[in-house]
């Protein structure tokens, strides 16, 4: 395998997407040149990203010099391509889809049909020679939906590009701060936004349901509780939780995140969109116990010999294995879960990215070859 010039444009450079592309950049065995967009909202981007990536690539890059490109999801590529068309018409070009517009719940979406953000997916997939999801869950989720915005041969033609390669995980991070875990007392981490695809609302209910048996536990909540577009719902929540609750707010700093996974031995999750899940990989690395809906990518996370101990799928089950976990804190040791999440160490995933891309470039190559 030749070592490849990639081209890797993330227009949304904060958050898991940098952490995606800067770990990458540390593992991978190719050249990677970045072209990124900092600190503007996913909506700007998605409909004014093509033009300003476009400017800002033929500043940073007058002339071509890369073997094949990796876009992520969040801009108009078919734009992009098209602005670019003398660079990039004979290379070979991968959608990466970090995440896609068919896995948000439509609660979340300004119109129903609003084809800005539901069609720039399928655009940029018909544009791209190969398409890469994060999870076998993502892609088929996004493959299902196809037919309802695309005849069958088109349809057909995405899915025979489509792949789903798995996400690569930091855990060396959290290993750089080890802390002792205390398993006399349940506490609970909530490590993801409090935003409407992960479902705050049904956390706090169960949690406020716990509290009001008397069970004894504490709550940390490693997200932005300042949020004005949380729910009144989800306020309320963490208001009758009082001091149940030992932190809240996002958390920047490597060292303070990583001290608040290890004081945590209880995850949870109750998403209705995750297109990997990569915050419940991290906390099991930590040795927190999970309680995962059994749906989407979460099953993956957990040996099925285990997953009636930590997959629910209701709010019923959901609520009867935190109260257990909460009672018997002891018993929520389980080395086999942090084991089993160690194959997606970036140690292992980076080799699968570099091999994937170059077969791309290869595969192109070839056709390129026998057409000429």
């Amino acid at each position: 395998m030749r070592k490849l010039r990639i081209l890797f444009i993330e227009p949304l450079m904060n958050g898991s997407h940098a952490s995606v592309i800067r770990n990458y950049l540390l593992h991978t065995k190719h050249k990677i040149d970045l072209l990124s967009l900092d600190g503007e909202h996913w909506i700007k981007n998605l409909c004014t990203g093509a033009g300003r990536l476009s400017r800002h690539l033929n500043q940073k890059f007058p002339s071509p010099v890369h073997d094949i490109v990796v876009a992520t999801d969040l801009f108009q590529q078919g734009d992009f391509y098209t602005l670019q068309i003398k660079r990039f018409g004979n290379i070979p070009k991968i959608f990466l889809a970090h995440e896609h517009q068919f896995g948000v719940p439509k609660s979340g979406l300004r119109y129903d049909n609003d084809l800005n953000v539901r069609l720039s997916n399928v655009i940029s997939t018909i544009c791209a020679d190969k398409c890469i999801f994060l999870s076998n869950s993502s892609m088929t989720q996004y493959t299902e939906n196809l037919r309802t915005y695309l005849s069958e041969n088109i349809a057909e033609s995405i899915e025979r590009k489509c792949k789903s390669i798995n996400l690569g995980v930091d855990f060396k991070s959290f290993d750089k701060y080890p802390f002792v875990k205390n398993f006399d007392q349940a506490i609970i981490l909530w490590n993801h936004r409090l935003e409407f695809d992960k479902n705050p609302e049904e956390f706090f209910r169960a949690l406020n349901e716990l509290a009001t048996e008397g069970l004894d536990f504490k709550v940390i909540i490693a997200s932005d509780t300042s949020d004005p577009n949380i729910s009144k719902e989800v306020k309320e929540g963490i208001g009758k939780l009082g001091d149940k609750i030992v932190h809240q707010g996002y958390v920047r700093n490597k060292k303070k995140l990583a001290q608040l996974y290890w004081k945590s031995n209880i995850v949870v999750s109750t998403a209705e969109a995750e297109f990997f899940g990569l915050s419940v990989a991290e906390a099991i690395h930590c040795n927190c116990w999970p309680i995962l809906p059994k749906r989407l990518t979460f099953p993956q996370f957990v040996p099925k010999r285990f997953h009636e101990n930590h997959l629910y799928t209701n709010h019923k089950d959901f609520v009867a294995k935190l109260r257990w976990a909460i009672k018997n804190v002891p018993c929520l040791k389980n080395d086999a879960l942090q084991q089993h999440v160690s194959k997606y160490s970036w140690d292992k995933i980076a080799p699968t990215w570099d091999e994937a891309i170059y077969r791309v470039y290869d595969e192109y190559r070839s056709k390129m070859s026998k057409n000429s």
